[in-house]
This record gives C-alpha cells, sequence and structure tokens, in this order.
C-alpha cells in the first residue's frame, strides 16, 4: 500500500486541444513534407492540414492514422471524399483500418496480442502470431 500512498501526490498536468494544435501542425508539415505526399499540391496539402488540425482535439494518433490514410487517396475528388467523412475519433479510425485490411481477421488477432502482451512484443513474435492458426487443431506437430 505504501507504493499506491506515494501515487497520489503525483501532480495532475492536463492539456487541451487546443494547446496541442501548434505540434499538431509541425508534425502535419513534417508528414506532409514526406515524399509519399508529393503528389498533393500546397493548396491541398493546407486543407489536409486545417481539416486535421481542427478535428484533431489533440490526439495526435488520430492524425497520424488520418494522414497515413489521405495519403493513400488516388485523385483530388478521393481526398476531398475522404476529407469530407473522416471518423471521428480513434475507436472510428481503427474500425476503419479493421475493416479495410485484407485480412481483418489475421490483424485482428495481431492487435490482441500486442494489446494484451506483458511486455512489447518484437517483430519476430509479432510475425509468429500472424502465421499461426491458432484455430486449428492440426499443429502438424507428430
Amino acid at each position: 500500500m505504501q507504493g499506491l500512498r506515494e501515487l497520489t501526490q503525483l501532480e495532475e498536468i492536463c492539456i487541451s486541444g487546443h494547446q496541442m494544435e501548434s505540434d499538431i501542425r509541425s508534425f502535419l508539415n513534417k508528414r506532409l513534407s514526406q515524399r509519399d505526399a508529393s503528389k498533393w499540391t500546397n493548396g491541398q496539402k493546407g486543407m489536409i492540414k486545417e481539416t486535421l488540425t481542427d478535428g484533431a482535439d489533440g490526439m495526435f494518433r488520430w492524425v497520424a492514422l488520418q494522414a497515413d490514410h489521405l495519403i493513400k487517396c488516388a485523385s483530388p475528388q478521393d481526398l476531398k471524399k475522404r476529407l469530407k467523412a473522416l471518423p471521428r475519433d480513434l475507436n472510428e479510425s481503427y474500425a476503419r483500418t479493421l475493416s479495410e485490411s485484407p485480412d481483418p481477421g489475421n490483424l485482428k488477432r495481431i492487435l490482441q496480442w500486442l494489446a494484451y502482451s506483458r511486455r512489447a512484443m518484437t517483430v519476430d513474435e509479432i510475425a509468429d502470431v500472424a502465421v499461426v492458426d491458432f484455430g486449428s487443431d492440426d499443429s502438424g506437430l507428430p
């Protein structure tokens, strides 16, 4: 109990979405300057920055997921369409990622292992999880 009592003495620091705006803009400037974003004009990049900054509410992960999704747009029309239909929060963002996966079952299993692992998993361990069929009785072992 001694350790828990000490935790009550911690100072809480609240950071609002507004305070994060300049950091999010810096992140987006860097992300949109990368090679895979070179197909977009400065005007389109500005539209992406404005839309994502306005919708971020201080969530860097939400911004990163949306930026990665928008970079993959095939055309300016597709970009505008996706900008108007952005997920509202992280749950919707992850649900979209899962639904767009070519193998959602495998992705879900990997995410579950990552979420419940007692420690950070290595890439090799994640690869092992991806290839094992946990629903099969045929292990291939003698």
